[in-house]
């Protein structure tokens, strides 16, 4: 299989377009779990994406590259890195283009995710809120597309643990907050999408859980009452994931660990 060099110019590769879509195709399986998606996508935007992608249909990506931070940096980084290079050029190159600003946003999202296992959490914070600028861009372009939606959410997730992380409660509450709407209308607006119900179930424990190192109990332990009803809706009607009984278990435990309003 012959592999275009990374650094060719798009003038000399007929197929610029096309390769890079091959690139960001494995960060955007990794950021929304969904390589099944992800692969029909590829297959359709680039038909040459056997003989000419970077990243072959077939091609299993090694251990390093899936969380060990001490593996792949730096050889991931400078990936990623020239990941985000390229969908910036090809944004710039056509703005309009809504699939070039979407993986711009994904890329950005995968250096913030790189940057924050290396512990450098003031450009992870950075990388977010670039990614958060675009993915409301794009909202606003088209309020009914649920991916630009929940693209967005998850930008608001990642601003919200990286803030809570950092001890700056009110920060990750204004992005918790800013997150629990979309998930509201998602869930309302298609039932039957498993994905769209467990986020909204993400949403309300991650609310409980800023309530919680607020010392707001009260709230805490509404937000928790309510991720655990969803969980257990979901549960009921069979569209819970084995590996997320999990968290009606440890949802219980916290609920009887919190303190009663007085």
């Amino acid at each position: 299989m012959q592999l275009y060099n990374v650094g060719q110019r798009p003038h000399r590769c007929p197929t610029f377009q096309h390769r890079i879509i091959g690139i960001v195709a494995y960060a955007q399986c990794r950021w929304r779990n969904q390589p099944s998606e992800c692969r029909a996508q590829r297959k359709e935007t680039c038909p040459t994406y056997r003989a000419e992608s970077l990243i072959p249909a077939t091609h299993t990506v090694p251990k390093p590259l899936l969380g060990n931070a001490v593996m792949e940096a730096p050889a991931s980084y400078r990936f990623r890195k020239l990941e985000l290079g390229n969908q910036r050029k090809l944004s710039q190159l056509d703005p309009d283009n809504t699939l070039f600003q979407q993986n711009l946003s994904v890329s950005h999202n995968s250096i913030g995710d790189l940057q924050l296992r290396l512990g450098n959490t003031d450009a992870a914070l950075k990388a977010y809120q670039d990614g958060l600028a675009l993915a409301q861009t794009l909202t606003q372009r088209d309020s009914g597309n649920t991916q630009f939606q929940r693209d967005l959410s998850v930008f608001h997730e990642r601003i919200g643990n990286l803030q809570l992380r950092l001890g700056n409660t009110d920060a990750a509450l204004k992005a918790y907050q800013d997150r629990l709407p979309i998930a509201q209308t998602l869930s309302q607006r298609d039932p039957g999408n498993t994905e769209f119900q467990r986020d909204l179930s993400i949403s309300y424990y991650k609310l409980s859980r800023v309530y919680m190192a607020k010392k707001e109990f009260a709230l805490a332990r509404k937000h928790l009452e309510n991720a655990l009803t969803q969980l257990k809706n979901m549960q009921n009607n069979g569209s819970l994931a084995t590996d997320d009984e999990q968290l009606i278990k440890g949802g219980e435990v916290e609920l009887l660990k919190l303190p009663h309003a007085h």
